[in-house]
């Protein structure tokens, strides 16, 4: 039954680097957070699950950075419910703070680093642009902590946005922001 199992999860995580120009923004978050939930670490199957995120991260850094900039990444304010439904590129913050965790909760190596620069650069844009939700800037910015991602302007952009907005966001969100900010030892003066 452990072996079906496994045999399960290759079958998919072999198939996905041939499939990734299909897949929309919810069927990433989806599927690489299941395969961050079941922590496949020390399995017979670590490789190729190890194959299928560095694939997905290098294809993810292209997409998103390929996005429209005026397209509202953190919280689809600007976007009609038909532009979201009709644009496979459009990837909604928590689609975002999701997939950069899943690469988080993974303990990805230094291939997903593009990817998370261009998580961040898009995580800027939108707070400078004064767009944005605290959860998902909360996440983006635990995620940068785990995988020592110290993007000075994401970091600048999201203190101003947390400061003004510092009763919007969750006891957990504030400890995220706290702890991203500490563990990478950035100090933030607004």
């Amino acid at each position: 039954s452990e072996h079906l199992q496994l045999d399960f999860w290759k079958a998919i995580a072999v198939a996905v680097p041939s499939r990734r120009q299909q897949m929309t923004p919810k069927h990433f978050e989806l599927l690489l957070n299941s395969y961050a939930n079941m922590d496949f670490a020390f399995s017979a199957i670590h490789k190729n699950v190890a194959h299928m995120f560095e694939t997905c991260a290098n294809h993810l850094a292209a997409r998103i950075a390929a996005a429209t900039p005026t397209t509202n990444v953190l919280s689809g304010s600007d976007l009609s419910a038909a532009e979201k439904g009709s644009s496979s590129d459009y990837f909604e913050a928590r689609q975002l703070a999701l997939i950069a965790n899943a690469y988080a909760r993974v303990r990805a190596g230094p291939f997903c680093q593009p990817l998370m620069q261009t998580i961040a650069a898009r995580a800027t844009l939108e707070l400078e642009l004064e767009r944005g939700n605290g959860q998902d800037v909360a996440n983006i910015l635990n995620a940068c902590a785990k995988l020592e991602v110290a993007s000075p302007p994401l970091f600048e952009a999201a203190g101003v946005f947390i400061t003004q907005h510092v009763t919007a966001l969750s006891p957990q969100g504030l400890a995220n922001c706290a702890h991203a900010y500490a563990r990478l030892e950035i100090r933030h003066e607004a």
